[in-house]
């Protein structure tokens, strides 16, 4: 079995207490994705204005199979 032990300022602005969130596993991702000076994909890029606009009630046709 294998205990992770982490700073409660670890877990202060992350809103989130689940322990599979914790696993030292994804504790060294997240260290290693900052030390390359990673950003979070918001910061870079922004969503696509939506050309589609449903109708309600309507059924919707898509042409990719």
């Amino acid at each position: 079995m294998q205990y992770s032990i982490i700073q409660k300022s670890q877990l202060e602005g992350t809103h989130r207490l689940d322990a599979e969130y914790y696993q030292a596993e994804y504790l060294n991702l997240v260290e290693n994705l900052n030390k390359l000076g990673a950003v979070p994909i918001g910061t870079i890029a922004s969503n696509p204005k939506r050309k589609f606009k449903p109708k309600k009630g309507e059924t919707f046709q898509s042409w990719v199979q």
